[in-house]
């Protein structure tokens, strides 16, 4: 199997490269979200309705700095992705978002 890429705050990487660390609060607590979006004939389907629910998913876990994550975001970066890996006109790909680790959170 030819070897796959990840996509890391903007940055691809090979998917065996390392891009966590223990300390992951989205790993130690489960402090995120995650989307799973479908590509078609290359396309992102629906990208404006996943991008409302990630922002309003966002906005419920109190996450900062958000407001990128819109609909030409998610097209750019999974379409991208999707043509490294060469994945074919059909795939699925996952976004998942996360706090920096470390310090400590308090949702009130």
């Amino acid at each position: 199997m030819a070897k796959q890429f990840i996509s890391f705050n903007g940055e691809i990487y090979p998917e065996d490269h390392p891009v966590l660390t223990i300390q992951n609060r989205g790993f130690r607590y489960g402090d995120g979200l995650f989307e799973s979006m479908r590509l078609m004939k290359g396309e992102l389907k629906f990208a404006s309705l996943h991008a409302e629910r990630l922002q309003k998913g966002l906005k419920a876990l109190k996450f900062e700095g958000h407001a990128h994550i819109d609909t030409y975001f998610l097209k750019e970066k999974i379409e991208k992705l999707a043509r490294r890996n060469k994945t074919g006109p059909n795939a699925w790909a996952r976004l998942t978002v996360f706090r920096d680790s470390g310090g400590l959170y308090s949702p009130v």
